[in-house]
């Protein structure tokens, strides 16, 4: 592995970042990963990447952190238990860098030194009010505390899926995330919320955008009406507007996917 890693490099198939696939490697040796953790954002599209066999352009893969989707839902098993239950999610984050810690008690947040950031986000419920579901992995003081956020009950409910990407020093790393069509979904319901900035709605439509042209194109998944109609009125209004069609928006044109013969 150690001598295909530099291969991976010099051809260009180190996407991940490397800290990012450190942190999802530890998260893997708990259990966690793909059960009660899965990654969402912009790490999310390596994975998209990865099965479809294309490169999306790199600004629109370029981030300093990971967000990472906490299923309340389910109770953490005994094997899953008896390995995070003493150190809780923040002790794995600092056995990849020891300088990892909380933004502040029980916060959502936890950086590094180099400001590099790990969100613990969850769904919420209906009612703010009656919001009573599991909030922590463990009850350690200084554990992550899981934040909840609108519209992130359609990640949690999602079809899963997940792909072997290849970090930039060229080793594999498992991604588990959300079916890329309610990805895109989501990122162009997101790009049309009346308290997003500016920026971040531009690149949440274009993440979009990407996501989108991977799934109809490359994946051969359908993201048409008869699709759509199974989601509730915001998000086929976003598709409509955002995505429907979409042909290679985001990927990149500096790789072909003819050869040069």
């Amino acid at each position: 592995m150690n001598s295909l890693a530099k291969i991976n490099v010099a051809i260009g198939l180190g996407r991940v970042p490397a800290i990012a696939a450190r942190i999802l490697r530890r998260c893997a040796e708990t259990n966690l990963l793909g059960r009660q953790l899965l990654v969402v954002g912009t790490n999310a599209l390596f994975a998209f990447e990865a099965l479809a066999g294309v490169q999306i352009a790199s600004g629109l893969t370029a981030t300093g952190d990971i967000d990472l989707l906490f299923d309340s839902r389910r109770r953490i098993s005994f094997v899953t238990g008896e390995k995070i239950t003493l150190s809780g999610l923040i002790g794995v984050l600092r056995k990849v860098d020891r300088s990892f810690k909380p933004l502040q008690p029980r916060a959502f947040r936890a950086t590094n030194r180099d400001g590099y950031l790990v969100d613990l986000i969850r769904s919420q419920t209906r009612s703010v009010l009656k919001d009573n579901v599991p909030t922590l992995i463990t009850p350690l003081a200084d554990d992550l505390d899981g934040a909840p956020m609108e519209g992130l009950q359609w990640l949690i409910n999602a079809p899963k899926t997940e792909a072997m990407a290849i970090d930039e020093r060229g080793y594999p790393v498992r991604i588990p995330t959300v079916d890329p069509r309610i990805f895109a979904l989501h990122k162009a319901w997101l790009a049309r919320r009346p308290d997003r900035s500016a920026v971040k709605a531009t690149r949440d439509r274009e993440q979009a955008e990407a996501a989108a042209a991977i799934s109809q194109n490359y994946l051969k998944l359908p993201l048409d009406s008869d699709y759509l109609k199974a989601f509730p009125t915001s998000l086929r209004e976003a598709a409509i507007r955002t995505l429907l069609p979409v042909k290679s928006a985001g990927l990149s044109e500096d790789s072909t996917i003819e050869p040069d013969w």
